[in-house]
């Protein structure tokens, strides 16, 4: 049971994701549905790896922060 709170730990609905983001809900799943932002498709519900977005969000990244890393 340890292991299943674990995994549930890292998984973020998509109200989840749009608040942390501040967009709306309907943004993120278009987004997901895209396969522009990392989510997981479980039958017909979309989670989000908190870890994955967190990556995705660096990736995006643009400005002074991007120059200076490149």
């Amino acid at each position: 049971m340890a292991e299943a709170s674990r995994v549930s730990d890292r998984l973020l609905i998509a109200e989840e994701v749009a608040e942390r983001l501040r967009v709306t809900v309907g943004w993120v799943h278009e987004m997901a549905r895209r396969e522009e932002m990392p989510s997981l498709k479980l039958g017909k519900f979309r989670r989000f790896s908190s870890e994955a977005i967190e990556e995705w969000l660096r990736e995006h990244q643009v400005g002074a922060y991007k120059r200076r890393a490149t």
